[in-house]
Formats: structure tokens, C-alpha cells, sequence
């Protein structure tokens, strides 16, 4: 079984994309904030159960630009699957999927509600007058083959309600992009870095040895003249402001030594390596 077709209507900065993938590894190239992490959440919303269903409700900034949701509208992510012919399980999995023999499609939408589609049906809701809020997510599976998924409307009914059980069938790994995983490791509390060195058990000599290399160079960098300086000015300017009832002493220097400190201050630094023919 393998993914055939992605399509995206709509959705963050893709007003149209049509992209068939090939029967081998598709690796996706391109620059910065070019849609990368974009095309790949767009197929998680379709196939990953682990992904929150709060991800699902599209807010603003998950809606192209170019689209007004005040008037009816819709973003449609459609995957088309195949080869999954004469393998029972995978041909049971998505059986009920399919539009035509060999040939699944899962398709997420986020459109009007029923009810909101029936009172603009009605007249009772006017084009013009709709809200976020009268928007929700749906996903379906199959629908008429003659019904391209590029060219649904948002006001047509494509396919049949899924069982969402169904999709945890699938493993989907998704590993967030290098530059999250950097953001990542400066947060502490979320850092997985601060958990391992706590599970390395280093023993307390060491501790000693890494908090006196700590109190040298505090005690270094406050001993530099540039330093001193710009403590005895912010020292001034605060007895100024502050008045005699509130005076204190103000000096610039590391955080208080603690081998608490060090964790914290622990970053993971990234080096590129460029190599070169010889």
C-alpha cells in the first residue's frame, strides 16, 4: 500500500496542489517557509490518529489567504492509495475506502456545518454572514470515482463517513523539523537534554570539579574592567531612581553557581559539515 496522489485546496499557504508520488521513496526539498512542514501536516490531518483532534479545527492562520471564509468555502486535503490489491489485511483496512477496484481515497474537509448548509440552502443564512465557528472537520473515505477530488465543491457530499479506529492502523512517525528540536532543547522544562545528564547519575566530585570552573569564570567576568563599568553605572542610575530607602548594591556576574545552573545553561550545538571531493 502506498500513497498515490496528495491533493490540498486551501490550506495554509496552498491555494491548489496536485502532487502524484512516485512507487519509491519521495524525499521533499526546498527552502525555508516553502510549504515543506505544511504538505506534511496537510496528509496528517487525512491519516495520523495520534494527531490531536484539536489540530483538525483549523484556526485563521491554517485557511489560505486568498480564501473568505465568510462566504461558503472549504479546505479539502484528499489522499488517493493503491497497491494494496490481493493483500488481504491491507485490502480489508481500506476496503471500504475504495472508488474504484485498486484504488482508496481518505479526504479531509472543513466546511459548513449540516445545519449551516441547510439554512444558507433555505435562505436563512445569507453568503457573506459566516463565522469560523460555523465551520467543522470531517473526514470520508471513497465516493464516486468520476468526482476528481481537484474539483469537489465545497457544498458536495464525496465518500462515506470513516471509522476513526480505522486509521491507527497506520504508523505514521512524524519527526518535527531540526530547527523545533533546537527550540526544544532551550526550554528546560521540556528538554529532554536536562533529563538525560540528570539520568547519567554524575557523582558529586565531578559536580565539585564543574561548579569551581563555573565560580572561576563568574569570578573573571567580574573582575573585567568593561564589566565593572557598566555595574557602577547601572549601580548609579538605580540609587538615583530608587533613593536612599531603597539603595542596594548592584553587580553583573553569572547566575549564583549551582550544578542546577550548569544543566540549564547546557546547550546542544549543531555544526554543519560540509564535505568535498577529494
Amino acid at each position: 500500500m502506498r500513497l498515490r496522489r496528495v491533493i490540498i485546496r486551501n490550506f495554509r499557504s496552498f491555494a491548489h496542489l496536485d502532487v502524484s508520488l512516485s512507487t519509491n521513496t519521495t524525499c521533499v526539498i526546498g527552502e525555508n517557509n516553502t510549504g515543506k512542514t505544511n504538505f506534511l501536516h496537510a496528509i496528517r490531518l487525512c491519516i495520523d490518529s495520534a494527531l490531536s483532534s484539536t489540530y483538525r479545527s483549523l484556526i485563521p492562520s491554517d485557511i489560505h489567504s486568498a480564501l473568505d471564509i465568510t462566504h461558503p468555502s472549504q479546505v479539502l486535503i484528499g489522499l488517493e492509495i493503491t497497491d494494496f490489491a490481493g493483500k488481504p489485511n491491507e485490502e480489508g483496512l481500506v476496503g471500504a475506502w475504495q472508488s474504484k477496484p485498486g484504488l482508496a481515497r481518505l479526504i479531509y474537509r472543513f466546511r459548513p456545518k449540516l445545519a449551516i448548509r441547510e439554512d444558507l440552502e433555505e435562505g436563512e443564512l445569507a453568503p457573506g454572514d459566516l463565522t469560523l465557528s460555523d465551520y467543522h472537520w470531517e473526514i470520508t473515505g471513497g465516493g464516486d470515482p468520476a468526482a476528481d477530488l481537484a474539483d469537489i465543491d465545497w457544498d458536495e457530499d464525496v465518500g462515506s463517513s470513516i471509522r476513526f479506529g480505522d486509521l491507527q492502523s497506520f504508523l505514521v512517525v512524524y519527526l518535527p523539523a531540526l530547527r523545533d528540536v533546537e527550540s526544544d532543547l532551550r526550554q528546560f522544562r521540556s528538554s529532554p537534554l536536562a533529563r538525560l545528564i540528570e539520568a547519567m547519575e554524575i557523582d558529586d566530585t565531578e559536580k565539585d570539579e564543574l561548579l569551581n570552573i563555573l565560580r572561576t569564570a563568574n569570578d573573571a567576568i567580574a573582575a573585567s574592567p568593561s564589566i565593572g563599568k557598566i555595574a557602577e553605572a547601572i549601580d548609579t542610575s538605580f540609587k538615583d531612581v530608587a533613593g536612599p530607602a531603597f539603595s542596594m548594591d548592584i553587580a553583573l556576574g553569572l547566575a549564583e553557581p549551582s550544578f542546577q545552573s550548569i544543566i540549564r545553561a547546557l546547550r546542544i550545538l549543531l555544526t554543519r559539515i560540509q564535505l568535498r571531493n577529494a
